[in-house]
């Protein structure tokens, strides 16, 4: 027996091949499915794009950088992570991959590859410069590949996209079963590669002088990513289970502990227009996207709007440094709080408080003001994207090239449609809520009456006012001008143009007492005036860009009874006060003996918002109701068009209240005051200037004397306290019925 199991140990022995080198419980990769590889690949490269993306945001301020230094927060050992995603496995995946399909007449698999492949290559050398290639995925046999230049990687990434237009176009003799990203739209992949060279002709126009002509003769073709519909993106899902499909922000931030991950503060600083003050009350320089982008859990940010905390924000008691001057220190008001660029310091209980990642692109909640801790599972629940190529980036790379070539003009409308692109996107990324609808639109406050025109939002809305507003602003900032809309304030009810209201408030009579017709000439005057100062045609305010809508100035001036006809009638309106007389008043408050004058002015700008915001509260204006229908002067309206018209009515009519009573109070001063006596003297600016001062018209009584000196008052007045009546005009008073709007 012992020699028998002896002999079949030693048989056993003989027949054994040491010299195996694949693992036999393992398949390989001839034995593989295609479509696992694809499957694999296709996840993989949507964390490393995203990896990347989280990179390079945190080195432009667009993310929160936690580091003290950058030789902290970018130590070689911070990107063996994505250097192993993308060798180790995704295109030593693609390789493999590649060997089944040239085999089995795959093209298309195959072509999905190629495109991943050189997104990930030009990423590679866009972050490190030179990386191995040539040499790479050789496994053991090559333990130290040598590093490819930049520009034959990116070379070799251009040829990888040609092959895959040209496998696209083939007939393959299977299509991938799943495709993440187009969902089998051949033709869309194509326009994806083809993107893709601009961006690598874009990148390369400094040292390949042929590369702008390829550039653009891509976009001659059209066959590129040209509308949202055609962008190249990554869909996540809300499964919080493993395997978690969610979008990787959305599992930093919404945890059931509150969020983990910290936002920008330099972002929400500059989407808000570095104005915290106009907030979203008033669309001056802001970003409508921000709403989108980040949800604030609080209203208030403590030690800079709200009560100091020093356990949840220790910075909101503290001064910024002197090298933050430009730069956002803490946080911004109303609840845009984050963390500042480098900030490394523990983590407080504020999860439940500090600002989230929003609805786009981590599919978490959009900011409907609605102040509410969330959690896992909250807003979206993760259903966001990974963007890979947009439209909107399509279009700014061609402003960039046409900038390059010296096309100003051509530059300038890229940009303004790549700004559209991605504003319709984010917009269309979510539904609104009730609560969004109302605030921001014309919409019912959520669990009200719809009898009560209070119950309905302001007449702002966002697609009529923050996003052309917005537009503009960056359109005058690339022109390098203002805003002319800012003077000509047409997205709102026409008295808020300063030189309108500058009119009603040196009318003859009270605004409020003068008869309809008195107000329609005095508003036609200035309007034209303001008009023709700013060179502005009618046209060009009296329909948004684009479209055939008509606009709230137009439906303003209808509600007015002001026909076009009477906008552009010569009223031979004589300037309020005449200039003259304006220059010799504002060279009398620059004396030092009335400077107690201009200061008591100034005081009354720190408050004007406030006592507007009182009077408001106590303005009623008329309104009756029928059938369910508010009635204006007779006329019947719906309840959206009533809180609107009640609404701009208030506004302006309490505010001419509220500066009227200061001129009032203030005018019986300055009448006694020694320093305007020579004023009260002078005569109008037809009479001869002598040594600098008008000379007194001897038909010219004291009264008259006087109500000049109250035009200019008032005019200085509006001067100087311009930004708060802004303010206050565009809405920035907060409603009776919410504390935090």
């Amino acid at each position: 027996m012992l020699v028998l199991c002896g002999g079949l140990f030693f048989a056993s022995c003989e027949t054994t091949e040491l010299d195996l080198t694949q693992n036999p419980n393992a398949l390989a990769p001839d034995q593989a499915d295609p479509d696992f590889y694809l499957n694999a690949i296709q996840i993989s490269f949507a964390y490393l794009t995203e990896s990347f993306g989280n990179t390079a945001g945190a080195l432009t301020r667009v993310d929160y950088m936690n580091g003290r230094d950058y030789a902290n927060a970018y130590s070689p050992s911070n990107f063996d992570g994505r250097w192993s995603s993308a060798y180790q496995t995704i295109m030593n995946d693609i390789k493999e991959l590649n060997i089944i399909a040239d085999n089995t007449g795959l093209s298309r698999h195959k072509a999905m590859g190629q495109v991943i492949e050189a997104h990930i290559l030009m990423t590679l050398v866009d972050f490190f410069g030179d990386i191995p290639y040539t040499e790479a995925l050789a496994g053991a046999e090559n333990l130290n590949p040598v590093a490819d230049s930049g520009a034959s990687v990116y070379a070799a990434a251009i040829a990888l996209l040609d092959g895959a237009i040209t496998n696209f176009n083939n007939d393959a003799l299977g299509d991938p079963a799943l495709d993440m990203y187009y969902d089998g739209d051949w033709a869309a992949w194509t326009k994806a590669a083809n993107t893709l060279k601009m961006k690598a002709y874009m990148a390369t126009r400094l040292v390949d002088g042929s590369a702008v002509s390829k550039f653009n003769a891509i976009v001659a073709s059209g066959n590129y990513i040209s509308s949202n519909a055609d962008d190249m993106q990554f869909q996540w899902g809300t499964l919080a289970v493993q395997p978690d499909s969610r979008h990787p922000r959305y599992r930093g931030s919404y945890t059931s502990t509150g969020g983990g991950s910290y936002m920008s503060n330099s972002l929400m600083n500059y989407m808000i227009g570095n104005n915290p003050e106009s907030a979203y009350s008033s669309p001056d320089r802001y970003d409508p996207r921000v709403l989108y982008y980040f949800y604030r859990q609080v209203g208030a940010t403590p030690g800079i709007d709200g009560e100091a905390n020093e356990e949840t924000l220790e910075c909101g008691l503290q001064n910024a440094p002197a090298h933050y001057a430009g730069y956002v220190f803490c946080g911004a008001p109303k609840g845009w709080w984050g963390r500042d660029h480098g900030n490394d310091n523990g983590i407080p209980p504020d999860g439940f408080l500090r600002a989230l990642a929003g609805a786009y692109p981590a599919g978490g909640a959009l900011d409907d003001l609605s102040y509410s801790s969330k959690v896992d599972g909250d807003g979206n629940g993760g259903n966001g994207i990974t963007p890979i190529m947009l439209a909107s980036w399509s279009q700014f790379m061609i402003g960039e090239v046409e900038l390059a070539a010296g096309n100003g003009a051509a530059a300038k409308n890229a940009m303004m449609d790549g700004i559209t692109l991605s504003i319709d996107k984010v917009l269309a990324s979510t539904e609104t809520s009730g609560r969004y609808d109302w605030i921001f639109g014309n919409g019912l406050r959520p669990d009200s009456d719809p009898n009560d025109p209070d119950n309905y939002g302001p007449a702002l809305t966002f697609e009529a006012n923050y996003i052309n507003w917005f537009k503009m602003d960056v359109e005058a900032e690339w022109d390098g001008t203002t805003n002319p809309l800012t003077d000509l304030q047409a997205y709102k009810i026409l008295p808020n143009a300063p030189d309108i209201i500058r009119g009603l408030l040196s009318s003859k009579c009270d605004w409020i007492d003068c008869s309809d017709d008195s107000i329609t000439s005095k508003i036609a005057s200035n309007v034209k005036e303001v008009m023709e100062k700013e060179k502005l045609e009618w046209g060009s305010i009296s329909k948004r860009p684009n479209n055939n809508v008509v606009s709230t100035i137009e439906k303003d001036i209808m509600a007015l009874k002001i026909s076009e006809e009477t906008m552009h009638k010569d009223l031979n309106l004589t300037p309020i006060p005449p200039p003259a007389i304006y220059d010799q008043f504002l060279k009398i408050l620059c004396e030092p003996s009335a400077a107690d004058i201009v200061i008591s002015i100034q005081n009354f700008c720190k408050t004007v918002k406030e006592a507007a915001r009182v009077m408001i509260s106590l303005q009623g204006g008329r309104k009756e109701t029928v059938d369910g229908k508010g009635v204006i002067d007779g006329t019947t309206t719906n309840n959206a068009e009533l809180k609107q018209k009640l609404s701009a009515q208030n506004h302006s009519l309490s505010l001419v209240k509220a500066l009227r009573g200061f001129v009032n109070s203030t005018i019986r001063d300055v009448e006694k005051h020694s320093a305007f006596d020579s004023f009260l003297c002078m005569g109008d600016d037809s009479a001869p200037v002598m040594n600098g001062n008008i000379s007194r018209n001897p038909d010219d009584d004291e009264s008259a004397a006087k109500e000049r000196l109250i035009e200019c008052l008032e005019k200085f007045l509006y001067t100087k306290c311009r930004h708060d009546i802004d303010l206050v005009l565009s809405f920035e008073v907060e409603p009776r019925d919410d504390e935090h709007y």
